[in-house]
């Protein structure tokens, strides 16, 4: 076990055994040192003398702390990944359901999203992914205008009201 790394930490000594389990002395890249059992060395578990953790923590903070969760662009975000990830939405079935999924990047962070995608360039603008087969990904993802559907045909047409009035008084408003 002596000099094998271990992410951040490489082992320099054996150390006391505790709880009758073996446990090194490592010494870790930023120049910290710790005492780590054997079994979480060989899993993965103790991977630097703590100064990564403060650093993922740092990243999730940063993340979490954008001040952007009342945007359209995080709620984009939040609605992407439901769709792909939660199988009691209802359109999930046409995402998830069809092995759509979000790349790795985007999933767990919304800043990485932001600074791929960009910010929406309207209200009238929506997630588009260029090929419906692949997954939300940078590459296939873009922001497009959303389509606005005709008026469906009425075949009584003095039923259907103007769109916009140029006068606001109601008299002159067709009866229905």
């Amino acid at each position: 076990m002596i000099g094998q790394t271990f992410t951040r930490l490489t082992v320099v000594s054996e150390a006391p055994k505790a709880h009758r389990k073996r446990r090194w002395h490592c010494s870790c890249s930023c120049g910290g040192s710790t005492t780590a059992y054997q079994w979480s060395l060989l899993a993965g578990r103790s991977r630097s003398c703590g100064c990564l953790k403060g650093e993922e923590l740092n990243k999730l903070q940063a993340d979490r702390l954008h001040g952007l969760c009342e945007t359209p662009e995080y709620r984009t975000w939040i609605l992407m990944k439901t769709r792909c990830y939660n199988p009691k939405y209802r359109s999930y079935s046409k995402y998830g359901g069809a092995g759509i999924r979000v790349c790795e990047e985007w999933r767990y962070s919304f800043t990485a999203f932001l600074h791929d995608i960009g910010y929406r360039p309207s209200p009238y603008h929506t997630l588009e992914r260029l090929d419906e087969e692949r997954d939300f990904s940078p590459s296939n993802c873009r922001w497009v205008k959303t389509r606005v559907s005709k008026p469906k045909a009425v075949p009584h047409e003095e039923k259907l009201l103007p769109l916009c009035f140029d006068v606001l008084d109601p008299t002159e408003l067709p009866l229905l």
